[in-house]
């Protein structure tokens, strides 16, 4: 089933370029930040769980990582899809994630 995204105003155009496009699957709205997976949502509230506990804000950690605000931001709101595809290339290998990476 096809779901049509609503046209946002001229002065929303920014901050949601996914205007006027129709969307065929939950992938490709995931792809584009409009639903959220469990695992990225798992994964965003750790991560910011072990940033509070360190005393650390957002911006902080982000500096730490030489990695920019709005990326550490990403990952914490459950943006970032890069860990489905890590998570679809171990399934793929009939691994767990935690497999992927070395020791």
């Amino acid at each position: 089933m096809t779901t049509k995204v609503r046209r946002p105003t001229l002065l929303h155009r920014r901050a949601t370029p996914h205007h006027d496009i129709d969307f065929d699957s939950d992938e490709q709205r995931l792809a584009c930040g409009l639903v959220s997976h469990p695992l990225l949502k798992r994964l965003g509230a750790r991560v910011r769980e072990l940033r509070k506990a360190k005393g650390l804000f957002a911006g902080g950690i982000a500096d730490i990582c030489k990695i920019d605000r709005i990326y550490m931001s990403e990952i914490e709101r459950v943006r970032n899809t890069a860990v489905l595809i890590l998570a679809k290339l171990a399934r793929a290998l009939g691994l767990s994630l935690s497999d992927l990476f070395p020791v």
